[in-house]
């Protein structure tokens, strides 16, 4: 029996997006994989892991390295065998986001995510596993959305917080699904059970690895560009308020502005948000609100797209293609700046998704309008 059109489109789409991520991944790699194989010997040898400075989560993304790499290796030596491991398991994450986004929207939805450049850049060269915190949650609030009831209510809860324990994408989220409950005991239950999962996680590597633990993950800071704070606030405040906080303060603040809205929309919001606020962008902080901007596709998120697929082309911790970024005497100061203009982008993107079309039109023109009288 021949398939359908569309059956053969969701396969070709399915085909397309697996090949690209490991077309990429024979490109290179950048810091992180290395630190996987180094952390990962660590965990097998007995040894203190949090020490290196280079693992800042939960411990179950070391649970799942060390799984796959006790998986057949095929004659390939440890580290390429745990990098081809690495890249499948991630993809195959991908994959189950590009069904749920299918079922749930469209083709059209679905393809934009798992098509994107960023997602194959990230899943296939990068390989960092925000996408795996980002899909434990997703699930989160799916199961909660279908039975509204305590179960899954509890069950929504939990798993927040195993997404919490894979990479704490998602840590503002418990509290905006706490805005949206109307029961004291809820809005308590949905923040506490998360939370002390989280915490829990770590008891197995207590006392032995708890200064290490402290240090590497909960006084963590990654780097301190927060692109939107440097774009749309004033130097004076930034320089009384760290942006950590302003980070903090807009998550929780733009909770409360869409509570109403249902839950599976405010956690889309939630993943634009967080990447639009962040106090920190790297590459990888990129590809977090992908699966959003894919329901939500406007043309100031085409662009955001362009932007990041540009700059993974000519920056160092990217694929750094020799020719262009000769050609564009590309240095690390310019990605510097890149991070602003893609976050600029995002950000027009989600006002847009925000407020509607036509508002952020009008907004626009008098922006414009009160510049053109400025300068005139």
């Amino acid at each position: 029996m021949l398939l359908s059109q569309k059956n053969t489109l969701f396969l070709f789409t399915l085909l397309i997006g697996f090949i690209f991520r490991f077309l990429i991944s024979n490109q290179g790699y950048n810091y992180d994989f290395p630190s996987y194989r180094i952390y990962t010997d660590l965990y097998l040898n007995g040894e203190d892991f949090y020490i290196t400075g280079r693992y800042n989560y939960a411990p179950v993304w070391i649970n799942i390295l060390v799984f796959l790499d006790s998986l057949p290796s095929f004659k390939l030596d440890s580290f390429d065998s745990l990098r081809i491991k690495v890249v499948i398991f991630l993809s195959l994450i991908d994959v189950l986001i590009f069904i749920i986004l299918y079922k749930l929207h469209s083709l059209k939805v679905a393809a934009l995510f798992f098509l994107s450049p960023i997602s194959i850049f990230i899943t296939g060269f990068h390989n960092q596993f925000d996408v795996l915190a980002i899909f434990i949650g997703f699930l989160a609030i799916l199961i909660y959305e279908k039975n509204k009831q305590n179960f899954g209510f509890i069950l929504c809860a939990l798993i927040l917080g195993l997404s919490l324990c894979a990479k704490h994408v998602l840590f503002i989220l418990p509290i905006w699904v706490a805005y949206k409950e109307k029961s004291i005991i809820k809005k308590f239950l949905i923040i506490f059970i998360p939370y002390v999962i989280f915490l829990l996680s770590f008891w197995s590597y207590i006392p032995e690895n708890l200064n290490s633990i402290i240090k590497n993950v909960f006084l963590y800071s990654s780097w301190d560009n927060g692109p939107f704070w440097g774009i749309f606030i004033p130097y004076f405040i930034k320089f009384f308020i760290p942006k950590k906080i302003l980070f903090v303060t807009a998550l929780l603040l733009t909770g409360l502005f869409i509570h109403k809205k249902n839950l599976r929309e405010v956690f889309y919001i939630y993943l634009i948000a967080m990447t639009v606020f962040s106090s920190a962008i790297a590459n990888q902080y990129l590809a977090i609100p992908l699966l959003a901007i894919a329901v939500f596709w406007n043309p100031y998120y085409a662009i955001y797209t362009l932007a990041c697929t540009f700059l993974f082309l000519v920056d160092r911790t990217a694929l750094e293609i020799g020719w262009l970024s000769e050609m564009l005497n590309w240095s690390p100061g310019y990605s510097r700046y890149s991070y602003y203009i893609i976050i600029f982008f995002l950000s027009l993107g989600f006002l847009q998704t925000l407020i509607g079309k036509r508002k952020l039109q009008n907004l626009l023109s008098k922006i414009y309008n009160i510049i053109n009288v400025f300068f005139q």
